[in-house]
């Protein structure tokens, strides 16, 4: 038995010797909300960017995440009329981040009235307010360049656009697609709707379908309903003769490689991650920030096994410049 104590009873002295690590809890300096529409991210497009800025974001702030999926507009609307009496936890100013423009005469209800909170709202139509900083994107230039250049690979291409909805916000990626197809010599139809509502982003089988039902007198569609863009991509590939289809806010070229020209995106993460900086800093500029492709935040991503490796001409891109400041 003295064989077996000894060892046991040296042990447990050397244990309760040994110093305990002590565990530190987390204490970040800030706090973060980021409310989305009901749909949420994985929408494989701008809401999905928004959600990686965070993240991205996170790896060098130290700052508390909380992201806020309502179950219904009208949850998310009524989540936006506290925010004036929203505690901050960490410092006295909380940064909300929020993405749809359907939340828009939400935030104009409030009048500034955001208690000590600030706001990034990644939408137009709203009211400048101090305390509320407004990022919209400029689509007319990268989508003349998709029309232009998606619009060359076929001579006398036949085009058409669908849209989620028939939205003011998708106007100018309208107008910029439709000058690009007609500077290259084709033609566009009129544009064709999947829904009447914000529904229409998550409609994947009906955009199959409808995508399906207009390949025979169109050789190139742009794409612009974000989550259901795989409907329409999906239809493109299987159809018997070739086509081509233009993807939008993040790069989709990767849903159909061999038909995506390519995406029209905005480099929200970007601006996402450098207003969360800022934000940390205890700098924050209210008002509104357009961002758009002369200043690199905006562009036509090409798919290289669609269109070649040669970069966009710069006189070609000067025009897009120079037609989207004269619209």
């Amino acid at each position: 038995m003295k064989k077996v104590l000894l060892p046991l009873t040296l042990l447990l002295f050397l244990v309760s010797c040994k110093k305990t690590e002590e565990l530190v809890p987390f204490k970040p300096f800030f706090e973060v909300y980021a409310l989305f529409p009901e749909s949420g991210f994985g929408d494989r497009g701008f809401m999905d960017l928004v959600y990686q800025g965070i993240e991205e974001a996170s790896l060098v702030n130290d700052f508390r995440i909380n992201y806020i999926i309502p179950e219904s507009t009208e949850a998310g609307i009524a989540w936006i009329r506290k925010i004036s009496v929203m505690k901050s936890y960490y410092r006295p100013s909380t940064l909300i981040i929020i993405s749809g423009s359907e939340y828009g005469p939400a935030i104009n209800a409030l009048n500034g009235s955001y208690g000590p909170h600030k706001i990034l709202y990644l939408d137009a139509g709203v009211l400048e307010q101090e305390g509320l900083a407004t990022l919209t994107y400029r689509a007319y230039a990268p989508s003349y360049l998709a029309g232009y250049l998606s619009a060359s690979k076929v001579k006398n291409c036949r085009a058409i656009m669908i849209e989620p909805f028939d939205s003011p916000f998708l106007k100018d990626h309208q107008l910029g697609f439709i000058e690009g197809v007609k500077d290259a010599g084709g033609t566009v139809s009129p544009t064709v709707f999947l829904s009447t509502g914000y529904e229409g982003y998550e409609m994947i089988d009906s955009a199959y379908v409808l995508a399906g039902s207009l390949l025979k007198d169109h050789e190139l569609i742009y794409a612009m309903s974000s989550g259901s863009n795989i409907g329409i991509i999906n239809a493109v590939r299987g159809y018997p003769e070739k086509r081509y289809v233009i993807g939008i806010d993040s790069d989709q070229s990767w849903m159909g490689l061999s038909v995506v020209t390519g995406s029209v995106v905005f480099r929200i993460e970007e601006d996402v991650k450098d207003f969360i900086s800022l934000f940390a800093a205890s700098n924050f500029f209210s008002g509104v920030h357009q961002r758009t492709l002369a200043d690199g935040r905006t562009e036509f991503l090409i798919n290289t096994r669609v269109l070649g490796t040669t970069p966009i001409p710069q006189a070609l891109i000067d025009t897009a410049i120079k037609k989207e400041r004269g619209y």
